[in-house]
């Protein structure tokens, strides 16, 4: 989801779309709801620092190669792939964060309403 796509949510949800923009209440409202957004993103990633617990669990990694100034992204297949490829090259890259890939997939809530 782009941040564009979650503003115009914000928008609908809160009646700032409408025009209220000079009402301090929708204007909390579309405030709290990107922050919601935000934090919901934020929530699933985990710090470099932290290791992988959960054995089977195919994990999303944030890294910087060495003298490149921008990060790239890598899909390791479980915890051994993450432990023996990524960290056993840490000598060419710097982990910067990481998240199981169930975390990151929306939750689909299924029912007949």
């Amino acid at each position: 989801m782009t941040r564009e796509q979650i503003e115009k949510a914000a928008g609908e949800y809160s009646g700032s779309v409408l025009g209220f923009k000079d009402n301090p209440v929708v204007m909390a409202n579309h405030k709290a709801f990107m922050d919601g957004a935000e934090w919901r993103i934020n929530s699933v990633w985990h710090d470099a620092s932290e290791e992988p617990e959960q054995e089977d669990e195919p994990i999303l990694v944030e890294y910087e190669d060495w003298g490149i100034e921008c990060s790239d992204y890598t899909v390791c297949d479980d915890i051994w792939d993450y432990r023996t490829r990524l960290k056993r090259d840490g000598a060419c890259c710097t982990i910067l964060r990481w998240a199981y890939i169930k975390d990151l997939i929306p939750e689909r809530k299924e029912g007949t309403e």
